[in-house]
């Protein structure tokens, strides 16, 4: 076995058993800025489905995969159900495409989470570059525009902004990925410092969805557009089913487009 057999189609990972703690959970959302009780009040909390893209990663490593040096690139999320954090999920992932793109190879990988009944209330597919190193550091060719650029917010309204400080991403944790950790590796690869879990943003993204409570069927893509590092200043833009991300310099870093979001009665 090879530590990269993911970078194959058809590869399937063994299905393993999935626990998450309230105080973990607690934990994680506090890092992207979310409040716990949006997933449920103390005691009766629920699974936060956007946090599973980490679980997916580290099922990744338990099956003996390695992305040392990967980028999240995009993400989607299926929930059928809310499910009580106190129950246990399986997971198992298998890759359904690889395609060689010109920073590496762009995987896409299918994970299904089934609950003790056999259902699935969950579905989450990952968009993953495994990047090239000579390719990520070398020289871009940039294409000079016609005209300005359109201003992304326009007919958005401002949801919400935060500060991100490299202690959110340290204590995330997640699947160890150094280039979230390690500045020196980050810049081998070619970024001026360590970059936020995709994850990380969309969970944010997906709070502006709580009201207050997060929604318990959800069907919403992410598309991960520029890093985030872990010192960066973040602001959340959104109206109707699309909602954005955007750095201090007022580019998108990630945009997110909800197909549906229903909610507890």
């Amino acid at each position: 076995m090879s530590e990269h057999d993911f970078i194959s189609a058809g590869y399937e990972m063994p299905a393993l058993p999935l626990t998450r703690t309230p105080e973990l959970q607690a934990e994680r959302l506090w890092c992207c800025g979310i409040e716990a009780q949006a997933h449920g009040s103390p005691g009766a909390e629920t699974w936060s489905a956007g946090l599973l893209g980490t679980d997916c990663f580290i099922h990744l490593g338990d099956a003996g995969q390695s992305i040392r040096g990967s980028v999240h690139t995009g993400m989607r999320i299926e929930q059928r159900a809310a499910v009580p954090l106190s129950e246990p999920l399986t997971i198992q992932g298998r890759t359904t495409a690889v395609r060689q793109v010109p920073r590496g190879d762009q995987v896409e990988i299918v994970f299904d989470f089934k609950d003790p009944s056999g259902a699935s209330p969950f579905t989450v597919v990952l968009d993953v570059l495994m990047p090239d190193a000579d390719k990520m550091t070398g020289p871009q060719d940039k294409k000079v525009p016609a005209a300005p650029p359109a201003d992304p917010r326009a007919g958005l309204v401002m949801v919400g902004a935060r500060q991100l400080e490299p202690r959110h991403v340290q204590t995330y944790g997640g699947a160890k990925n150094p280039i979230h950790l390690d500045p020196e590796f980050a810049q081998s690869m070619g970024f001026r410092a360590p970059i936020a879990h995709g994850v990380m943003t969309a969970v944010w993204l997906l709070g502006a969805l709580d009201k207050p409570s997060a929604p318990v069927e959800l069907a919403a893509d992410f598309a991960f557009r520029r890093p985030v590092f872990w010192d960066d200043a973040m602001e959340l833009w959104g109206e109707g089913a699309r909602f954005l991300s955007l750095n201090a310099g007022g580019k998108v870093t990630a945009e997110m487009t909800v197909e549906k979001a229903g909610y507890a009665a």
